[in-house]
This record gives C-alpha cells, sequence and structure tokens, in this order.
C-alpha cells in the first residue's frame, strides 16, 4: 500500500486564567492525527505522522526526500510552517529557504 507523511495535526493551547487580580497561565499540547492514522492504518497504509512543531526543522525538504512517500498530507498546519526557514525565528542570518520541491518550479518557497 502507500507510504502516507501527514505534517501537522498538532497544537499547543496556551490559556491565562484570571480570578480575582490574580492569573496564571496553562499549556497543553493535543494531536488530533489518531481518528486519521487509524482509517487509513486499517486499509494498510503506512504513516508516519511530523507533529506540526517539528515540521519546520524536519519536513523533507527537497524532491528526493519528498519521494519516499505517495502521499503527503497537510493538516492544521500554517503555511508559514512550510514557507520560512527556522533560522528566521532564531534571530540567524537572512538567506534562502531552499526549500524547492520540484525541479520544475512548481512547489517553491522563498523567504528567511
Amino acid at each position: 500500500m502507500s507510504r502516507v507523511l501527514i505534517a501537522g495535526e498538532s497544537w499547543i493551547s496556551q490559556s491565562t486564567h484570571i480570578k480575582g487580580v490574580d492569573s496564571f497561565t496553562t499549556s497543553t499540547y493535543v494531536t488530533g492525527v489518531e481518528p486519521l492514522r487509524r482509517a487509513l492504518e486499517g486499509r494498510g497504509h503506512e504513516v508516519t505522522h511530523l507533529p506540526a512543531h517539528l515540521v519546520p526543522g524536519q519536513f523533507p525538504g527537497d524532491a528526493d526526500a519528498l519521494a519516499g512517500y505517495d502521499v503527503v498530507i497537510l493538516s492544521d498546519i500554517g503555511a508559514n510552517s512550510l514557507q520560512l526557514s527556522p533560522r528566521c525565528s532564531s534571530g540567524a542570518r537572512r538567506g534562502p529557504t531552499g526549500s524547492t520541491h520540484c525541479a520544475d518550479g512548481s512547489a517553491t518557497a522563498a523567504g528567511c
């Protein structure tokens, strides 16, 4: 069957609770991939999940790396996670992302 990469389907929620003059913050990490993973695996597909917070640094960076998958699903993930280099948020020098995924240029990214 197919090798499927699911990128995204995870998130971190942060809430501020105010009680009188006091406030505190709580954070939770949630994944929503399991129903989709079960459905795909139940039909014989091999599924790899790349949580949203790992996508900027670990998403396959070129056509050769993507060729290892028959299907790529992007779910609940913003475009910046794929289009911006992790160097942008770390304050490092600016430069091209190097994220050209198709030789014909049909899937490219430019930015930091």
